[in-house]
């Protein structure tokens, strides 16, 4: 049941967040991340959430056509009213008027309603040329 289909998502997401820990040991925080970080977290504020937890691969270099983009992945933990939850899930999606220099796409959502918190997995795509 639903029941099960969560605890599988739930092991997979701690499953997830042990191997980007352990990637992340080896690498050190990338400038882009960083700057990333800076953005959700401004992105959260306007959204009424509070960012809990990040986590972030160290970016990879991914030809699109003509165009390379850096890609990071990160895991976004947040936690507020699940409106502002939502609210802040479709920011990031559409980049929320903001003229950012990265796109995010948003990979899985795993929403806590009665804790209040959803963790975000998120590749952002930023602009190499």
């Amino acid at each position: 049941g639903l029941m099960d289909q969560r605890q599988d998502l739930e092991d997979e997401l701690a499953n997830a967040e042990s191997l980007l820990n352990k990637s992340e040991a080896q690498f050190p925080d990338s400038v882009e991340s960083i700057e990333y970080g800076e953005d959700l977290f401004e992105i959260a504020g306007d959204c009424g959430v509070e960012i809990t937890k990040v986590t972030a691969s160290a970016p990879a270099n991914k030809p699109v056509g003509t165009i390379t983009y850096s890609v990071s992945s990160f895991v976004v933990v947040v936690s507020g009213a699940t409106e502002n939850i939502l609210d802040f899930i479709y920011a990031v999606r559409i980049g929320d008027d903001f003229q950012l220099p990265w796109s995010a796409e948003v990979k899985t959502v795993n929403l806590d309603v009665a804790g209040s918190t959803a963790a975000v997995s998120l590749d952002i795509y930023g602009y190499k040329g």
